[in-house]
Parts: structure tokens; C-alpha cells; sequence
């Protein structure tokens, strides 16, 4: 199934947390924006890290950016990890996120990591696109940007295609895990909620993708965890069983 929104290739959709203009584009201020759109908070941990980190590029520093970074996609990759097995996702849980430890979307890491969000958000802001996204996106089920084809019936133009449901679950899973590992003392339910918003009006998320991933996401804002994980568990299950779109 094809989404009936559209975009054409020679634009971006607006809003998405992938469509940064280059960092020349923000203020260094403290109103600076994050990739997705959103107000950007300078957390504690970030002068934290500034003040043990290497003060200037160079071995030192891109070796220490490397012990960091590795340390901080397994954390997330333990997160997401207990989350789908907790929904019965154990093949997904096992695999997700492999291509991060390659060289070409590890080395983003090395060169850009600041420890309180992704340095692929760095990398886009300084250079106007991040080569490691481009590289994960493509082999990552649980983005909705990895469904994007052709639209059959307009020339030039991409659409976003519907997810097996399987992989709007991994993606809840994912948007929780990075949630927790980027927010820390700070998380609470409703911030996988609020990381989604920039990118719930992408021409590029299929309107059912959106609907499904609106609701668990709206559900652990509104209801908590537990009933959240609980009802995902037995709706994998049943779309499973019945063959409905997993």
C-alpha cells in the first residue's frame, strides 16, 4: 500500500528529524535546534563530558570519542533489546541497529560525539547530511524512511509505504530505548512522545504507519509502560497468528 502524500525528489519533507539545513542556518545561542526541529536543552551532562574530554580534535580526543560512542549504542542496543523481547520480538531485538557498529556509520561517532544526542545530529547541523544516516536508514527495517519508493502513478515523486507491523513495533521500541539513553534522569513516558512530533507529519510516514505508531506512543504517554508493553505483546501475537499485515 502506498501513501497518497506525496513529495517530490527534488525537495525535503519538512519537519522529519532528517531534513536539517546546514548548521550555518542556526544560531550558536542557547535557542539552537536539535535536527528534528525541536528547542534544543543543554543538559548537565554535556558540560560534564566537555570538562574530561579532550579540548581539541585529534587522537586523544576521536579515542576517546570511540570508547563513548561504542559504549553509548550498546547501552541502547541492550534497551531495545529488552524491549522486544518483552514483546516477543527476539529475532528483531538480536539484530537491531547491527549496522551501527560498522566503519562507515561508526566512524560519525568517532568523529562527532557529545554524549546527549546522536552525532548524527552533529554531523548533519555542521555539514548539511549525515552519511551514516544515509547508510542506516537503508538497511534498517524500523525507520519508516527505509519504506520509501517510487509512487507508481507520479513521475519523479517518492511516497512512504505502509510498515509491517512488526517493524512499527521495533520502532517503538527504538524511539523508547533512545529516549532513555539520550534523556536519562530525565525520561518519563512522555518523551518518546514528544520525540516523535517533528516527524508525525511526514508526507513520508504512511497514513496507517502513522496511525499504528501514533497509538502506542500515545498510549505510553497517557497509560504507562506496563499496559503499553502488555497490549503490544498480544497485538504482535495476534497479527502474527491471523497473518494481519506483521
Amino acid at each position: 500500500m502506498k501513501d497518497h502524500r506525496t513529495m517530490q525528489m527534488t525537495g525535503t519533507p519538512g519537519g522529519t528529524p532528517h531534513s536539517d539545513t546546514p548548521a550555518k542556518h542556526h544560531s550558536a545561542s542557547a535557542s539552537a535546534r536539535t535536527a528534528n526541529g525541536a528547542p534544543e536543552t543543554v543538559k548537565p551532562a554535556e558540560a560534564a563530558l566537555a570538562s574530561v574530554a579532550p579540548a581539541k580534535p585529534g587522537l586523544l580526543r576521536y579515542l576517546w570519542n570511540a570508547v563513548h560512542h561504542f559504549r553509548t549504542i550498546n547501552r541502547h542496543k541492550r534497551e531495545v533489546m529488552k524491549n522486544c523481547f518483552r514483546v516477543g520480538l527476539y529475532k528483531q531485538g538480536l539484530l537491531h541497529d547491527l549496522s551501527k557498529y560498522s566503519w562507515a556509520e561508526f566512524k560519525t561517532g568517532v568523529k562527532y560525539y557529545q554524549g546527549y544526542r546522536s552525532p548524527n545530529t552533529a554531523e548533519r547541523l555542521e555539514t548539511g547530511l549525515c552519511e551514516a544516516w544515509l547508510h542506516h536508514k537503508g538497511r534498517n527495517k524500523h525507520h519508516f524512511e527505509y519504506w520509501v519508493d517510487y509512487d507508481t502513478k507520479k513521475k519523479a515523486t517518492m511516497v512512504g509505504c505502509r510498515m509491517p507491523y512488526r517493524y512499527v513495533a521495533e520502532m517503538f521500541c527504538d524511539r523508547v530505548a533512545a529516549s532513555k539513553v539520550y534523556k536519562g534522569a530525565e525520561y518519563d513516558d512522555s518523551c518518546p512522545w514528544e520525540y516523535f512530533q517533528p516527524c508525525k507529519d511526514s508526507p513520508l510516514l504512511e497514513p496507517e504507519t502513522r496511525r499504528e505508531i501514533t497509538e502506542l506512543l500515545w498510549m505510553l504517554k497517557t497509560e504507562g509502560e506496563e499496559k503499553t508493553f502488555a497490549y503490544l505483546k498480544k497485538e504482535i501475537a495476534r497479527r502474527r497468528r491471523e497473518k494481519d499485515h506483521f
